[in-house]
């Protein structure tokens, strides 16, 4: 019996918990410029994917490398997710709502 997989997917759930806080910290603290951090740290790590001997420790590496990648993307939408949120906020406290559905 091997455990990879399992050890795989409790890896995917907790790095995706993570990255989620880390780039929103990351973001709000450096702004859209923390995207290289995240650039540089996914290149090591898609390198080292090429490189590692064993197939696991590769899938380990290339997975958190590519999610490096991701995480630039969502480092640029972050403004626009935030700005999104002040105005719901500021739309709660007015008072507004939405229509009841019939």
């Amino acid at each position: 019996m091997t455990l990879t997989g399992a050890a795989f997917g409790i890896f995917v759930l907790v790095t995706i918990g993570l990255y989620h806080f880390l780039v929103v910290k990351a973001e709000k603290r450096f702004g859209t410029r923390c995207w290289i951090g995240f650039f540089l740290l996914g290149l090591f790590l898609l390198i080292l994917s090429l490189w590692s001997k064993g197939g696991s420790y590769s899938m380990f590496w290339g997975y958190t490398a590519f999610l490096n990648f991701w995480a630039i993307r969502e480092v640029f939408q972050q403004p626009a997710r935030r700005r999104i949120r002040k105005a719901a906020k500021a739309a709660k406290a007015a008072g507004w709502q939405d229509e009841p559905a019939d």
